[in-house]
């Protein structure tokens, strides 16, 4: 089951809707999802374009909700491990590891637009989808049964890169087992570009979509 998101009236959101670095795009957001920082790479490099959510300890009723049609990616160490990486994107994860307690100054350079949320209720059919991402099945498989009473989100994406990364400080309001984070001071998308061109976008959704929706 695929849903979209209504933009109107989200806190943290700009009103500038289309100022940004593209159509929709808003002209600046203070609204930040967390996620590890080697899938926010591959993301921005275009080698996926969706997310696997359940929900942080710290989540309302413990359950992620989509909420924000569009965000800032709060690129994360503490959690992300190698082994939940496929061997080929090893270096990948080499190239952004941090021992958490050095990062004093997070870079926030990655941008999305939700383009919709599946409900993922079938196990074989997320791992049909492994071509798609940087995860091992093992870690797939152990998202999907997470708290079986609790949809597993899939999240597809619309990536862009902003042209100057806005560095921010972890403060103890950002940190904690939660998803999202508004911060303190709006991050400004003018000049943001699209990770994959409009046709190479589509493609790669309409190959999620018809994995994801088969009867």
């Amino acid at each position: 089951m695929g849903r979209r998101l209504d933009t109107a009236g989200r806190d943290g959101l700009s009103t500038g809707e289309g100022e940004g670095g593209g159509p929709g795009v808003l002209g600046e957001n203070r609204v930040a999802l967390k996620e590890w920082a080697v899938v926010v790479k591959a993301l921005r490099e275009g080698r996926q374009v969706f997310l696997l959510r359940k929900g942080g300890i710290a989540e309302e009723e413990g359950e992620f909700r989509v909420d924000q049609p569009e965000f800032v990616f709060y690129p994360t160490y503490v959690h992300q491990q190698r082994e939940h990486v496929r061997p080929e994107y090893h270096g990948d994860f080499a190239a952004v590891d941090r021992t958490p307690w050095t990062v004093e100054r997070l870079p926030l350079d990655t941008y999305a637009v939700v383009e919709e949320v599946v409900e993922a209720a079938d196990l074989t059919r997320l791992h049909k989808l492994s071509e798609h991402h940087i995860w091992t099945p093992g870690y797939v498989e152990m998202r999907f049964r997470y708290r079986p009473g609790t949809p597993l989100c899939v999240m597809l994406l619309r990536v862009y890169r902003l042209p100057r990364a806005t560095e921010v400080v972890e403060t103890p309001e950002y940190r904690g087992c939660k998803s999202w984070v508004t911060l303190e001071a709006p991050v400004a998308t003018a000049g943001a570009a699209p990770v994959l061109a409009d046709a190479a976008f589509a493609q790669r959704v309409a190959a999620l979509r018809a994995i994801l929706k088969a009867n």
